[in-house]
């Protein structure tokens, strides 16, 4: 997750222990590794999640409502540059 998220392992550590605190993630042992933990999102961290994708789809609609058809093309064309930019990082 880290590596992923490009941020210490630390930081991550202290994201997660406050996610498991609020009860959006839950962790097991790893039954192939005894040191290591898999974490998954709980029902409760997944209705958090939905609520927050639907109101963020809500506002971008919102602004996207408001441009003209040619400013919409430029601006959703932007957008998948900036997609397929961000997936060729590593």
């Amino acid at each position: 997750m880290a590596r992923e998220l490009n941020i210490s392992k630390q930081h991550v550590s202290l994201i997660l222990k406050e996610f498991i605190s609020d009860g959006y993630v839950e962790t097991v042992s790893n039954p192939n590794d005894k040191r290591a933990n898999l974490v998954s999102i709980s029902k409760l961290g997944q209705e958090f999640l939905n609520e927050h994708v639907e109101i963020s789809n809500q506002v971008f609609n919102d602004i996207v409502s408001k441009l003209n058809e040619e400013d919409k093309k430029k601006f959703l064309d932007a957008m998948d540059t900036i997609f397929t930019i961000l997936n060729n990082v590593e």
